[in-house]
């Protein structure tokens, strides 16, 4: 059996594809081969036990992820006539996009070709520039504490040395 699963039971486990960790709250469709349906919620241990259910085919589908993940769309087949049967799905952590409006501060006007490095753990991650409307766009975001340091100012103005620190806290979330 998968880490987790109660000795002799069938069931369905949910788990972050990087991590490994346990993911609670993903739901789960089971039809069966007379296209019967039934949906589930894992538990706070990332498991559904599967103890009420008739013993027959069925194919699961996760219909909705957990919070902050990617439903895994691959549907899988458990076969509850054998004893001990389990499926494992592994979700993938949603990113998320922070967009930043650079402005002049007494005035208001958004300043274009401001150039900045992006940091996380000392690392450096992009070196983003605002765009004509002042903006910067940082896609793809993973959970974690961030720094945005200007290296290079707008036409007439200075390089601003305060460091911009932010957390994304939960990605994606719905």
């Amino acid at each position: 059996m998968e880490k987790g699963l109660p000795k002799g039971k069938s069931g369905i486990q949910t788990f972050d594809k990087t991590t490994g960790e346990a993911l609670p709250g993903a739901v789960y469709r089971l039809t069966d081969a007379e296209g019967n349906k039934t949906e589930r919620r894992t538990n706070q241990r990332g498991q559904l036990i599967l103890t009420d259910l008739t013993k027959q085919y069925y194919t699961v589908e996760q219909l909705k992820a957990p919070a902050g993940y990617h439903a895994n769309s691959q549907p899988q087949a458990i076969d509850l006539t054998k004893k001990q049967q389990h499926l494992t799905f592994f979700n993938q952590r949603k990113n998320d996009t922070v967009i930043v409006t650079v402005r002049d501060v007494e005035r208001g006007t958004v300043l274009p070709k401001t150039s900045f490095i992006l940091t996380q753990d000392s690392k450096k991650i992009a070196k983003p520039q605002s765009d004509i409307y002042g903006r910067i766009v940082l896609a793809d975001l993973a959970v974690g504490t961030y720094k945005l340091i200007q290296i290079k100012a707008a036409a007439d103005y200075e390089v601003n040395p305060n460091k911009i620190t932010f957390t994304v806290r939960e990605a994606g979330n719905e």
